[in-house]
């Protein structure tokens, strides 16, 4: 009796694991794009400024300023549907952490390994968006908050 229970244990495991597996792959493969460009730049890898503070996927679609119009340094830059922070104009103060409702803005040593990706969206995009240094309302509902997998709606 418990051999079949241990039995029926590890080929549970095995098939939550093997799951796990396949959910991962699902999303190295809708971001294959992003991660081949993140391994493949020179331009990033030479003149890369180190990070301190990510803006991550949590901010698509939701886009509260508030973390925005606490900024010593304005290092915020506004696209469309997303926010943006500047590596090179970031002071590392964190101030902007705790300000966030959404909880998107991570140091770059606390990022999950698929969020490793936003360090370079984030420089990028600081590049070619606008900057943003006030607080500006908008009309983005609080359900986008807690969606996984939007990088895809980012409009660059």
């Amino acid at each position: 009796m418990l051999y079949n229970y241990l039995y029926y244990l590890w080929w549970f495991n095995l098939i939550k694991l093997f799951s796990l597996f396949i959910k991962k792959l699902i999303f190295f493969l809708k971001n294959l794009e992003f991660i081949l460009l993140f391994f493949l730049d020179k331009d990033f890898l030479l003149f890369w400024t180190p990070m301190s503070y990510i803006v991550t996927e949590n901010c698509i679609k939701c886009k509260f300023t508030d973390c925005v119009e606490v900024c010593p340094v304005e290092c915020f830059y506004e696209g469309e549907n997303f926010l943006v922070i500047n590596p090179s104009e970031c002071i590392d103060c964190a101030v902007c952490v705790p300000e966030c409702p959404t909880e998107s803005i991570y140091s770059e040593y606390d990022l999950k390994i698929e969020q490793k990706i936003f360090i370079k969206i984030n420089y990028y995009l600081s590049k070619i968006w606008p900057n943003i240094k006030d607080y500006k309302k908008y009309n983005f509902k609080k359900k986008w908050e807690k969606i996984k997998n939007k990088l895809h709606i980012v409009k660059i």
